[in-house]
């Protein structure tokens, strides 16, 4: 096959995507955490506060809050 036949191989390369170690919650932005908490339960975000640092902040924001003492 010619090259015009399997198309430029560098923008398949970009594709392609990485198996390697897992990406870690908490590297996400805060803000995103939260809005993922904030879809969950006060039980849940009480849960998930003990995964690290990052993780606890978000979920003791006060986005993340309001919407559960609103939702009551």
């Amino acid at each position: 096959m010619e090259q015009s036949e399997l198309g430029d191989s560098s923008s398949r390369n970009d594709e392609i995507v990485s198996i390697g170690a897992p990406a870690r919650f908490d590297t996400l932005p805060e803000d995103c955490i939260s809005m993922v908490i904030y879809r969950t339960s006060p039980r849940d975000a009480c849960v998930v506060a003990s995964v690290s640092k990052t993780v606890k902040s978000a979920a003791e924001s006060d986005l993340v809050w309001e919407k559960f003492l609103i939702s009551r």
